[in-house]
């Protein structure tokens, strides 16, 4: 840098990024990818204060550090990210919750296999679908 007239070397100013901004206030790209959503840290804390610090299952005393967040509903089913629907449960709980919820999902499919292969609209005598296939209006059938 050039000296000025009093000898002191000049200032460079630094122009501020306007979009320079803190970004631990927003949820990372893998908390993003997932479906079921973020959820916030006052979620998280009222959730904390609801159950006094307990596992919802068994009642036992949560790790601050060591908690999962589950959905009562599961999202597979219908279940939403609200404050109603979240509960805390400890590893083990958490573990079992999710495979009891499996095996209602997998229930739940397989029924809905069975009530659409039953409806007498979605599959005619040939096997094509009745309701995809434009009608002749000069035909008989």
């Amino acid at each position: 840098m050039f000296d000025d007239i009093f000898g002191s070397p000049k200032k460079s100013r630094k122009k501020k990024n306007p979009f320079d901004f803190d970004l631990s206030l927003f949820p990372s790209q893998e908390e993003k990818k997932n479906k079921r959503g973020y959820i916030y840290k006052d979620y998280r804390n009222k959730l904390w204060e609801k159950q006094k610090g307990k596992c919802a299952r068994c009642k036992k005393k949560l790790d601050p550090h060591n908690y999962h967040i589950d959905h009562k509903k599961p999202v597979a089913l219908g279940g939403k990210t609200t404050l109603s629907n979240l509960q805390l449960l400890c590893p083990l709980c958490h573990m079992k919750k999710t495979a009891e919820d499996r095996r209602k999902i997998s229930q739940n499919k397989k029924r809905q296999k069975k009530s659409s292969a039953k409806d007498p609209f979605t599959v005619d005598l040939f096997g094509s679908s009745s309701r995809s296939r434009k009608k002749d209006p000069f035909s008989l059938w």
